[in-house]
């Protein structure tokens, strides 16, 4: 479950980043990341998954398919090998490539029922649940291309992960980068993104 949970908390924190208040943020670059990453709509396209190794500086690559909803996010491994993560916010299924399944509860874990807080400011749009959680910095780039910092505020989560930086442009979150205590890091590539109201 610790390799999963990086990975489960970024997902996350990509979907509740644009809930941020408009203090935070400009009014134009609120709306736009609000425009861009809200989940009132379901969202599906394919991933590029680098996982860096920095004692070593290997690099381990993978891809597949995600979906991001409001009732949660699938999380589709294709190469090298097949494996599926179904988060909720009542917990965290996993599923190996021989079909061997493993649920996590929000009951029976600590820090899942932390994520499972902020999963519940995400559907409810709650943006002063995600400053609770996370110190949150902004900075637009170029054309319409920004980029969003978010680092724990509590010890444990922050033992996971030192910070997740996303990145975007006025249609689509481009990039995920998952910074951990130890230097290594994963790095997320979204493209070919689609659109569906069901």
């Amino acid at each position: 479950m610790k390799k999963i949970l990086p990975a489960s908390l970024a997902l996350f924190l990509a979907a509740l980043a644009p809930r941020l208040p408009a203090a935070t943020l400009s009014a134009t670059s609120f709306e736009e990341a609000c425009r861009v990453l809200k989940a009132e709509k379901i969202t599906t396209g394919d991933f590029i998954q680098k996982r860096v190794i920095s004692q070593t500086g290997r690099t381990l690559k993978s891809s597949g398919i995600f979906t991001v909803s409001p009732q949660g996010i699938i999380w589709q491994s294709l190469k090298p090998v097949k494996s599926t993560t179904e988060i909720t916010p009542e917990k965290i299924t996993q599923i190996d490539s021989r079909g061997n399944k493993n649920t996590l509860s929000s009951a029976d874990n600590q820090i899942f029922s932390l994520i499972s807080k902020m999963t519940a400011s995400l559907f409810s749009g709650n943006g002063s649940d995600l400053e609770e959680f996370f110190e949150v910095s902004f900075k637009a780039g170029a054309s319409s291309d920004w980029e969003m910092t978010l680092k724990a505020k509590d010890s444990t989560v922050s033992q996971a992960m030192d910070a997740i930086i996303l990145t975007g442009n006025s249609e689509v979150l481009l990039t995920m980068k998952n910074l951990q205590k130890n230097g290594d890091y994963l790095l997320y590539e979204f493209y070919n993104h689609k659109f569906s109201e069901e």
